[in-house]
């Protein structure tokens, strides 16, 4: 039978930059748009990838950790 079993994502920290105007990123999953406003991810752990994430799943998912 199927087992299912519970798993926690480790915490990763990053660093963001909140956009002032509209434009795009390269991601590692091609090029995304961003909007004023938007938080601007970058991995400061690895490999140094960026990503957009709009403010309201920023303040579900992210805790600033250093302003």
């Amino acid at each position: 039978g199927e087992t299912m079993g519970m798993a926690r994502k480790r915490p990763v920290d990053v660093a963001f930059e909140i956009a002032t105007d509209d434009g795009s990123i390269e991601t590692t999953e091609g090029v995304m748009a961003y909007h004023a406003g938007d938080y601007l991810m970058t991995d400061i752990s690895g490999d140094g990838r960026r990503w957009p994430v709009d403010p309201d799943y920023f303040a579900r998912h992210y805790d600033i950790i250093e302003a």
